[in-house]
């Protein structure tokens, strides 16, 4: 089973248009390595999911949601797979 935390940062991933140019394929690929340059470069972002949105049921503060945003930007510009 997939974290929770990590189900939210790929549903928030494709719902927001980042996976749009990722051909069906390759979403496999393009998802696992996601989750290891997040386990590596912003663990934090994980955890505060976890730590407010899941055990204690608050929305993702627009501060998060922007760090988010950022990683995957980021992501996409350094390590997404081609």
């Amino acid at each position: 089973p997939v974290p929770v935390e990590k189900q939210v940062m790929i549903i928030f991933a494709a719902t927001n248009g980042y996976l749009d140019s990722t051909p069906v394929d390759k979403v496999g690929e393009w998802e696992a390595a996601f989750y290891r340059y997040m386990d590596a470069n912003h663990p934090e972002i994980g955890q505060e999911i976890v730590e407010h949105s899941v055990k204690e049921k608050n929305k993702m503060s627009r501060e998060l949601l922007d760090q988010l945003k950022a990683a995957i930007e980021e992501f996409i510009q350094t390590a997404a797979p081609s």
